[in-house]
């Protein structure tokens, strides 16, 4: 049977009520989209551009008097944080519409590129598309881009279960709008701890003014120019660890598609907040998703206690916590109990806060930033108000719990205790990591560096095939690596991997070597991997601050480490129940180490998902099983693109067969006709 879970042109509307994912879960065997990509200006209203101002909509009209926008007119307002800009939107929504399926179905999405100008492929993240790697959605590795005005329809199985994201995957465009919530529910309902009324979906994501493309030009050079071009640039923010966090100024973000950004004056914009209603004394889940271009999140919510039981999809065992971190590309579902007494206030902060905690280019001086992102939690029967809560004060009596610290400590004048991603038990205690040794011919281990000059991986910046990988390989497509060369110099080449298929994978990602600024959130497609250790370099237990780089990874002199290996042997990794994730932060100075089986035939990009890095060429690919890929076809008259360029001799066959007709219409225009 059939069940076609459509999904109508909507827009996004600023209004008091709750204001969650919206979603339909799609109950059949077969679940089908219709996504139309398209740009919209924010605050425009017909032919007026709206103004917020205490919660309400205004516009000019063409007499010059003010109007209140009409309740019956909200819908077709695009507010997010109430700041003039073009956005990318899927359905006229950002986020846009949620996919809610059970796992094993499969999802029908037909995309339509209305985009003016710019082409677009969607990224299915978390997906393993097993079966189906040319529906991955990996511009130029795993399809041609979607033209604008053309159309491609993805098909794939939902699998695995978990709290997942859609986003585009071409240039620079998911920050600039182009995301949505993709949820697989297992197929046994009571794996999962809330039911639908009790589970929240949230999607975070920082917002900038300017388009994307403009923001990675500024950041390339010369900088943001904050106060005027006789001013200094911005000063690159950095985190507790004294490493680089932010390369480009917060401007503000959103939380399921709303915020507020603050003016120079400190004011903020007059726009509501998204909001959650609850009901007390009751038990809720929420979906946390990452839609961020750079910034990592601190993600709490006043006066409750977070239980986090998943990340990426992956069941862990509950771990209580008074925040955690969430990067770019993780997800993360908590659960948290509202209290049972329900006071005329109870209403409270669910914030995000930016890691930022100094500046400098070369060194670090400690600043408050204050950089956040909020949004409501409301019990129902509450005032129908703003929250006047205050974020939890950790003491050395009562200090917090946080989980999945990029860094290795806080301050200890912050009262903190770092929970780390190696340290999460995995729910399912038979998911146990491929074996691995040393002297088999069937264990493969990597090193991959991936760290700022160059900005790649082994220093190779990764430069973008002209045709896709996985349908279109040929020596044309590709810019080579030079295995001897790039070891010690900088390579501009199309890096990939080749993995023998079912072979054990065990890959070290580094962040070591004199440009290990900052952390990488680094994300595989095609596959999840089991998080065995994460290794962090020496600190000063007082300040926080990084005093060294990880002593357990010695480099090749003169490589960058693009040549690296153990110092002292392997050291220990956590084999028993280790979590399972699909991105992992690799910390400055240290490394992570993550295994599995090379089980899934395909060309499979492994990336920073911070997209100014992506972009610019810290990614490389994983040839998979490539002797078996043919097993795989593509579909029948699947795209094709590439390089073009025309022969001399053919363009004056042609020329010459053009006078010819030309000289046979002026002789006899009547013989053509024959």
């Amino acid at each position: 049977w059939y069940v076609v879970a459509w999904q109508l042109l909507a827009t996004f509307a600023l209004v008091f009520l709750a204001t969650p994912v919206k979603s339909d879960l799609c109950k059949g065997e077969v679940c089908e989209y219709f996504f139309d990509v398209h740009e919209a200006l924010v605050m425009g209203y017909g032919q007026f551009l709206a103004y917020p101002r205490n919660g309400t909509l205004f516009y000019i009209d063409f007499n010059g008097v003010e109007q209140r926008v009409p309740d019956s007119d909200l819908s077709s307002v695009l507010v997010l944080d109430g700041f003039e800009r073009v956005a990318i939107t899927i359905n006229s929504m950002i986020p846009g519409p949620a996919i809610e399926v059970y796992e094993g179905a499969e999802v029908v999405v037909h995309v339509q590129n209305n985009l003016i100008n710019d082409a677009l492929t969607i990224h299915w993240h978390g997906m393993y598309q097993r079966g189906t790697p040319w529906m991955d959605g990996a511009s130029t590795i795993t399809q041609c881009p979607i033209l604008p005005g053309n159309s491609f329809t993805y098909r794939f199985r939902a699998s695995p279960a978990g709290t997942h994201a859609y986003h585009a995957h071409h240039g620079l465009e998911r920050p600039d709008g182009a995301f949505g919530a993709l949820i697989v529910h297992p197929r046994n309902t009571s794996a999962y701890p809330c039911d639908a009324a009790h589970t929240l979906t949230m999607i975070f994501s920082d917002w900038m003014h300017q388009n994307n493309v403009d923001v990675y030009i500024k950041r390339l050079g010369p900088g943001f120019f904050l106060n005027g071009p006789d001013h200094m640039p911005f000063s690159w923010s950095r985190s507790y660890d004294g490493k680089l966090v932010a390369e480009v100024p917060f401007t503000g973000g959103l939380i399921n598609g709303k915020g507020r950004f603050r003016y120079q004056d400190g004011s903020f914009s007059q726009v509501n907040l998204s909001r959650f209603d609850v009901q007390p004394g009751q038990q809720y889940c929420v979906r946390a998703i990452a839609a961020m271009m750079e910034k990592g999140f601190r993600v709490s919510i006043d006066n409750h206690t977070l239980s986090i039981f998943a990340s990426d999809g992956a069941m862990l065992e509950p771990t209580s916590a008074e925040s955690f971190m969430l990067h770019p590309g993780e997800s993360y579902d908590f659960l948290f109990q509202t209290s049972s007494v329900l006071r005329p206030d109870s209403n409270f902060f669910i914030r995000a806060q930016t890691l930022e905690a100094g500046h400098g280019m070369h060194n670090f001086t400690p600043a408050v930033y204050n950089n956040s992102v909020e949004a409501i939690l409301h019990y129902i029967g509450a005032r129908e108000e703003e929250p006047t809560t205050t974020r939890t004060v950790c003491t050395a009596d009562a200090p917090c719990t946080v989980i999945g610290c990029p860094f290795p400590a806080f301050p200890a004048s912050h009262h903190v205790r770092c929970v780390y991603v190696d340290e999460l038990l995995n729910a399912n205690a038979s998911d146990v990591p491929a074996p691995f040794a040393d002297n088999s011919t069937t264990s493969d281990e990597h090193f991959l560096n991936f760290v700022f000059s160059p900005l790649g991986v082994n220093n190779r910046k990764y430069q973008f095939s002209t045709s896709p990988l996985l349908t279109q390989l040929s020596p044309e497509t590709v810019t080579p690596c030079d295995d001897t060369a790039c070891a010690f110099n900088t390579c501009n080449c199309t890096h990939y991997l080749n993995l023998t298929l079912g072979h054990t994978i065990q890959l070290v990602f580094a962040n070591i070597g004199p440009h290990a600024y900052g952390m990488h959130p680094i994300h595989l497609h095609g596959h999840s991997f089991h998080v065995l250790r994460i290794g962090f370099p020496p600190h000063d237990p007082v300040t926080g601050l990084l005093t060294g780089q990880s002593p357990d990874i010695t480099c090749t002199a003169n490589t960058s480490c693009a040549l690296a290996r153990w110092s002292q042997g392997r050291p220990g990794q956590r084999t028993a129940r280790p979590l399972r994730k699909d991105t992992v932060v690799v910390p400055p100075g240290g490394y992570a180490i993550v295994r599995f089986v090379a089980d899934n035939p395909g060309w499979w990009h492994l990336h920073c998902h911070m997209s100014q890095h992506l972009y610019y060429g810290m990614g490389m690919v994983l040839n998979e099983g490539f002797p078996y890929q043919h097993f795989l076809p593509p579909p029948p008259a699947f795209p094709r693109c590439g390089d073009f360029d025309v022969t001399a001799s053919h363009v004056r066959e042609t020329m010459a067969r053009a006078e010819l007709l030309a000289s046979l219409l002026a002789e006899n225009p009547a013989a053509l006709d024959d």
